[in-house]
């Protein structure tokens, strides 16, 4: 996207530390504008080229697509990078918020809460995700269920969030079928940030940098707390409505959404090591209920997911040829459960199994993930440059146990004390014993045919020691049709394997586990437009693909199964206007067209058309105002659903901007989200009810609906 480097206004004898994977050339030429002004930065004035810096289009190189550094608009594929500074500009508030911006990622959340990313209309499994999520480049999606906790991110935390739409399994394997998702934190400031709005949210947080060039050495924390009363959303009928026990439902009345979220994100820089330790921690009330019956309105937390990685890394220069990268890391997962309150107090099982508490369940888990890897890259010959590369893991399942209060073979309440007991074994939640050892070898070729053509040839073979082999292969070419304009293509495979949570859950009121289930398969084409002039850019894809044994819960069997086929084609645009240096333009569009073959219907709870377009302006030197606008089309039905299709939506927000509030770099930003109090409401699916049987009713009849407008106040201060 944009270059947002310097708007927390450093001057031009300030240094910062560049991250390591980008290089923008524009940062490091901040005293010219787009429009070439005769007046250098201190003849400006700092204060006047806050949107300055902010609308530099962006010349910028990124190593995540190929591993070795490439122009944005030059790597195979599709690309996005979104600046956290740009972000703040326009009111977003975390990592989700902004994934939501960008063409082809459409976000939506679980009826427990947990946010989900969809990336060209695939993506929508309970707590599955089809995108590798990477943090500082450390690898951070769980075994589990390939779920990550960086959604929770607060922007003031990221420098910029590097994107792939497509494909990436051929170089980051497992868990990278639709996209590849780095979200690099900022490095070389220090800052203190405080948020909070209306809806009894707030965001706290700082970073602090040190660096020591004569030794070769920086040192750079941040740590945040996001806490959130919650009870500010009121759903309607939930899975009762309509059935003999709907007197005892506590729908409608307002959901379970508090929240209470930590992270502590921490890296040292030692010559060539980079050591990283990164701690997150999502915690959460149960929203609309893990069984889509709505809770009792307590506002409490039943839910922490913790993620931390710890990493060490080193880059080597072998000689003017050769160059390698070693990583050795590990990634810990923790799931911790109060009692889930799936079914409310006086719910009962026929014949007459009556629960005076509520059907009461706790999971909780943990696994280690170790691994160790290595990229190798050549130059050395002529017109190629190759990337040979290898992973190692080895996932191993720690304590694990469930707390309930039924009996699981029949569901018959535990009647001796305690009600509620600690199990394990076989009547816990998952199958117990899990390891999964992933080994991968991949190589790439970047072949240069002449000076406006280049193709890339990849292959990358993984081995899984419970699920087979996959083998990925990708090529893809980039054509320089002149000075400005640029066309693209490229043929990609990419698998993704099922997760413990769809193999091996058992016991399960909601779903059951498939042990037999096959790896997901994507064969994706697609084409690309490009024009970058330094004032306008212009970005258009269109993009074809099929994805075989796609995971998903069949409700009437109550269990994950492989559903089939899906065709989708689509086309993303994007745009990005200077329009003067006082006035910033980015616009989206994106247009989907799918197509299930079991059903021959649309794929449901998908909008086949959403758009945003924003604005930047700054009449004052002290002050940027943004305008937002996003939109969504309706989402379809999935079969035998009579309910009409849901509607979409559209959301304003308006920020103020407002810099050097009396002192230098104290910043005062304030705005309201969803300006006209707009439904946002996200799609709830089929469910079976009563549970284990085929019967098929809507989880809440008038799905789930989001939280309405709000107002904000931040204030920051970098130093």
């Amino acid at each position: 996207m944009w270059s947002t480097a310097g708007f927390a206004q450093e001057t031009m004898t300030e240094v910062t530390v560049p991250a390591p994977e980008v290089v923008n050339d524009t940062q490091e030429q901040s005293s010219e504008s787009l429009e070439q002004p005769s007046e250098t930065m201190s003849d400006i004035g700092s204060t006047d080229v806050v949107l300055q810096e902010l609308i530099q289009l962006l010349d910028q190189e990124t190593e995540l697509a190929t591993k070795s550094k490439m122009n944005v608009d030059f790597v195979p594929g599709m690309m996005s990078v979104l600046h956290g500074k740009d972000m703040l500009a326009r009111g977003v508030e975390n990592v989700y918020q902004a994934l939501g911006l960008l063409p082809g990622i459409e976000i939506s959340r679980t009826n427990d809460g947990q946010p989900q990313i969809l990336v060209r209309g695939i993506g929508k499994t309970f707590f599955s995700s089809k995108v590798k999520f990477l943090l500082n480049n450390t690898p951070f999606n769980a075994t589990l269920g390939a779920a990550t906790t960086l959604l929770i991110l607060p922007i003031e935390q990221v420098e910029r969030i590097e994107v792939i739409r497509g494909p990436g399994s051929a170089i980051y394997g497992e868990y990278a079928s639709v996209g590849v998702i780095n979200i690099i934190t900022r490095k070389g400031d220090s800052a203190l940030f405080v948020r909070a709005n209306d809806l009894k949210k707030q965001t706290y947080g700082g970073m602090y940098s040190r660096q020591l060039p004569e030794k070769e050495l920086s040192f750079n924390i941040g740590v945040s707390q996001v806490r959130a009363d919650g009870g500010d959303v009121d759903a309607g009928p939930d899975i009762l409505f309509g059935t003999p026990q709907a007197g005892i439902s506590n729908a409608p009345g307002p959901i379970n959404n508090k929240e209470d979220h930590k992270t502590l994100l921490l890296d040292v820089d030692y010559k060539d090591y980079i050591f990283s330790w990164q701690y997150i921690e999502q915690s959460s009330g149960d929203y609309f209920g893990l069984a889509n019956a709505l809770p009792s309105d307590q506002q409490r937390i039943v839910r922490s997911i913790t993620m931390q990685s710890f990493e060490l890394s080193k880059k080597w220069q072998i000689n003017d040829d050769w160059r390698a990268k070693g990583t050795v890391g590990l990634l810990d997962f923790q799931l911790d459960s109060e009692l889930y309150e799936l079914f409310p107090a006086g719910f009962i099982v026929p014949p007459a199994n009556i629960y005076p508490d509520g059907v009461l369940g706790g999971p909780n888990y943990e696994d280690d993930r170790y691994y160790i890897g290595g990229d190798f890259s050549y130059s050395g010959m002529v017109n190629h440059e190759w990337l040979l590369g290898f992973d190692l893991a080895y996932i191993e399942q720690g304590e694990t146990y469930v707390n309930r209060n039924y009996n699981p073979d029949d569901l018959t309440p535990i009647t001796t004390p305690p009600s509620v007991v600690r199990l394990d074994g076989g009547e816990n939640w998952i199958k117990e014993g899990l390891s999964r050892t992933v080994m991968g070898l991949f190589v790439h070729d970047q072949y240069t045919v002449n000076e406006k053509l280049k193709f890339t040839f990849g292959l990358r073979f993984d081995h899984y020691d419970d699920v087979g082999n996959d083998v990925m292969p990708r090529l893809a070419g980039v054509y320089q049709l002149a000075d400005k304009q640029t066309l693209k293509f490229q043929y990609a495979r990419s698998f993704r394997p099922p997760t413990f949570l769809e193999l091996y859950t058992q016991n399960n009121l909601i779903v059951d586990g498939n042990p037999d289930l096959e790896s997901e398969s994507i064969d994706t084409i697609e084409a690309a437009y490009v024009f970058n002039d330094g004032a306008t850019v212009f970005r258009s894809t269109a993009f074809y693909f099929i994805v075989r044994d796609l995971i998903a819960i069949d409700p009437a069997l109550n269990s994950y199964t492989n559903q089939g086929k899906i065709n989708t084609a689509g086309l993303e645009l994007e745009l990005q206007q200077q329009v003067t240096r006082k006035i910033k333009v980015d616009a989206t569009l994106t247009a989907l067209n799918t197509e299930d073959d079991q059903s021959g219907e649309d794929v449901p709870g998908i909008a086949n058309l959403a758009g945003n377009i924003a604005f930047l302006l700054q009449p004052w030197p002290d002050y940027i105002f943004g305008i937002q606008l996003k939109a969504l089309g309706d989402r379809k039905r999935e079969a035998g659903d009579s309910r009409p299709d849901l509607d979409g939506y559209s959301v304003l927000d308006v920020t103020l901007n407002m810099f050097n509030l009396g002192l230098r770099n104290l910043n005062l930003r304030t705005g309201i989200k969803n300006l006209f109090d707009n439904d946002i409401v996200y799609p709830a699916p089929l469910v079976s009810f009563p549970p284990g049987t085929p019967q098929l009713r809507p989880a809440y009849q008038n799905d789930y609906p989001q939280s309405g407008r709000e107002i904000f106040l931040q204030l920051d201060y970098t130093f």
